[in-house]
């Protein structure tokens, strides 16, 4: 009795004397602070700490998974030796809207608990000193990162006699912290059907009806960029609720879903057939053909949604794409398609290229016979071969995109089967230049006759292996016609993509139809065997090109050794200098009032390398950068990237290369696909 007597006035005075001790920082949108649940701690027994947040009025922090942009919060402990701490037990989110998008956060007073245990052999008598480094993201209309030091001094009392050291001032937010902490769903069945890219999560109650009322269900799941948040159609059925929700573009739904299910309102707490309005639960994803919804499902409304959206319409609050195809008109973008596919022809995609066509027209017949029917012949066969192939391109593209790919132009340079058999057939092209093989020889004696009397097979072939060439590439005026083409009905599109062709067919097929100029050629001679051999160098050096993009695709190339390439075909770049794309770097850079410099590059665009090697690494344009206090960073689309890929359609693009200069509270400053150093600078120097 004495002893257990002494123990509790120690732990009073302990209490009094040295209690747990913390001292907040606050910064212009949060105050924080690490709280304990206890005023001391007892060798080898956990007690529950935390870290306490309070934000200023319309502004958040994030949870666990943050929705469609955020961070979590996170604590980087330094502990006593010998003590340990458990993970933090995240609290239950809100659905935060911000314009079309949502978010999943907090606002007003947070903690986040967690569980310590000191140290068996801690010493009584003794003051633990705790230190974390928290980390958050605080967002209101701009999202700024924030880190601060804290720390909690904790005394450690003795355990004899069974007494509990007393609870703090903060020992009440603990215990709603507790009550409102989601628990295992315990009398429920879950189901998780998947088609295409709709979820539809199903909660049954074992054995009975659902009973009145049924509130909202809010589904937060744990896994993040697995679900557009914003889609989220909440139903009350006989059983009890079913969620549908939908999946990211290319995202593979996993094995088994797993998150939490939180009631709204005020019969909150009658949903689940408990105390609890969160439980926590995890179903396997069955793929099925069509989405059954249960037996009497009605649609339960959102309040906080429906207003969302309807703000979010009244205001415009979304991105808004600059320079977007979808503010087009459709004659202005069959102009600026027409007139970009003109232009293709002297993007350095298509150089290779060139070399086949210069020999083609050095061969087209000119002399006896009715040369003007032969030269019409071939004029339209190779017309024929680069309209069908566009479309035929643009078709794979927008059954593509509307099956829920996130794709952009040049999207089959993103498969490295295809770049293996591109680089094939143009080692086949250039051993066939050099004279190592005839394709006549190698033909069947029938097929050869055949290919003999109709010379527009080869014009047509030179029309298809031409825009394979040039898809990589987005020449100036495209890059608006594209991202207007693929906003529309298929066929409104497709036609944008045919007169692109139509364009890039038009200087070619003008050439062969004017042929004065052939007049002046030598006679045909050894000259044309010299001709072709200088002519297989550029597809040699197509082959080494897509050698380095393979080599990047299947991870040959990775990481600090794809960089150093890159700085050994750009010998005076600065690699360091260029950050890898990251939307939350961008809005924090931004928040801060710095601008940021993207480029949408990738390894297989040539016109994206030739302006890295010629504009953006040379030490002038760096040192332009370093001037204005310029963010560089690289959207690397070499491989698919849902990110990159949403980047570019907010700023109405759908390929690259594409160069934007981001400015705080300014719409962004697109320049041309064909860059120069003269371009930068001006941008640099706009107000």
């Amino acid at each position: 009795m004495t002893r257990g007597w002494l123990a509790a006035v120690g732990l009073a005075l302990a209490a009094v004397l040295a209690p747990a001790a913390a001292q907040p920082v606050s910064t212009a949108h949060v105050t924080a602070e690490l709280v304990a649940e206890r005023s001391a701690v007892q060798p080898g027994q956990p007690i529950r700490i935390g870290l306490r947040l309070q934000h200023q009025p319309h502004w958040h922090t994030y949870w666990r998974n943050p929705g469609d942009s955020g961070l979590p919060t996170s604590l980087n402990w330094s502990l006593p030796a010998g003590s340990q701490i458990d993970e933090i037990v995240w609290p239950v989110p809100r659905r935060l809207w911000i314009g079309p998008l949502v978010n999943y956060g907090f606002e007003g007073e947070l903690l986040l608990p967690q569980v310590y245990l000191p140290a068996a052999d801690a010493r009584v008598g003794s003051t633990l000193k705790l230190q974390a480094v928290a980390s958050w993201l605080v967002c209101k209309e701009v999202c700024i990162p924030e880190t601060v030091t804290l720390g909690l001094q904790l005394p450690v009392v003795s355990a004899a006699g069974g007494v509990t050291p007393g609870g703090t001032e903060h020992a009440a937010l603990f215990e709603r912290a507790a009550a409102e902490q989601p628990v295992p769903l315990d009398g429920w069945a879950v189901d998780v059907q998947h088609a295409g890219r709709d979820l539809l999560v199903s909660f049954a109650r074992s054995g009975a009806a659902q009973a009145a009322p049924a509130p909202l269900v809010h589904v937060f799941p744990y896994a993040e960029q697995l679900i557009e948040t914003a889609v989220h159609e909440a139903y009350r059925t006989d059983s009890g609720y079913a969620i549908q929700l939908r999946l990211l573009e290319d995202v593979t739904p996993p094995d088994a879903l797993r998150g939490i299910a939180v009631a709204q309102g005020a019969a909150a707490d009658q949903a689940w057939g408990g105390a609890q309005r969160a439980v926590e639960f995890s179903a396997a994803v069955r793929r099925v053909s069509k989405i059954e919804m249960p037996a009497g499902a009605q649609p339960l409304r959102d309040a906080d949604a429906s207003a969302a959206l309807a703000a979010a319409a009244a205001s415009d609050a979304g991105p808004v794409p600059i320079g977007a195809g979808a503010d087009l008109g459709w004659a202005a973008a069959l102009l600026l398609a027409f007139v970009g596919g003109m232009v293709l022809n002297l993007m350095p995609c298509v150089f290779p290229v060139l070399s086949i066509k210069l020999l083609s027209l050095s061969q087209t017949p000119h002399g006896a016979g009715r040369p003007g029917v032969a030269l019409r012949t071939h004029a339209l066969a190779y017309t024929a071969g680069v309209l069908l192939s566009f479309v035929a391109l643009a078709a794979g593209l927008l059954a593509l995109r509307a099956a829920g790919s996130a794709i952009g132009w040049g999207f089959q340079l993103q498969e490295p089967l295809v770049v293996s058999v591109l680089a094939l057939l143009f080692l086949a092209i250039g051993l066939n230049l050099l004279g190592v093989f005839e394709v006549s020889l190698l033909l069947p004696q029938r097929l050869a006759a055949w290919r003999d009397e109709r010379p527009a097979v080869d014009a047509l072939a030179s029309g298809v292996l031409a825009v394979v060439a040039a898809s990589p590439c987005t020449a100036p005026f495209m890059g608006a016609a594209l991202g207007f083409a693929i906003t529309q009905p298929a066929a409104v599109g497709l036609s944008v993509f045919a007169v692109l062709g139509l364009g890039m067919a038009l200087p070619y097929v003008l050439l062969v139809l004017m042929p004065g100029w052939r007049a002046r050629l030598p006679r045909p001679g050894a000259w044309m065997l010299r001709l072709r051999q200088v002519l297989a160098l550029p597809m040699f050096l197509t082959v080494a090109w897509l050698l380095w993009v393979l080599a990047q695709q299947t991870g040959w190339i990775g990481g600090s050794t794809a960089d150093t390439a890159r700085s050994a075909a750009s010998p005076r770049a600065d690699a360091s200098a260029w950050q890898p794309y990251d939307e939350a770097v961008i809005a924090s850079e931004l928040a801060a009032g710095r601008r940021v410099f993207v480029d949408f590059t990738a390894a297989w665009c040539v016109s994206c390398q030739v302006n890295e090697r010629l504009v953006l690494n040379t030490d002038a344009t760096q040192q332009a950068f370093k001037r204005a206090n310029v963010m560089l960073m690289r959207a690397d689309w070499t491989r698919r990237d849902a990110r990159i890929t949403a980047a570019l359609a907010r700023l109405g693009r759908n390929g690259v290369p594409v160069y934007a200069l981001l400015r705080p509270g300014r719409e962004p400053l697109l320049l041309s696909e064909i860059l120069t150093a003269g371009a930068v600078r001006d941008a640099l120097a706009a107000p």
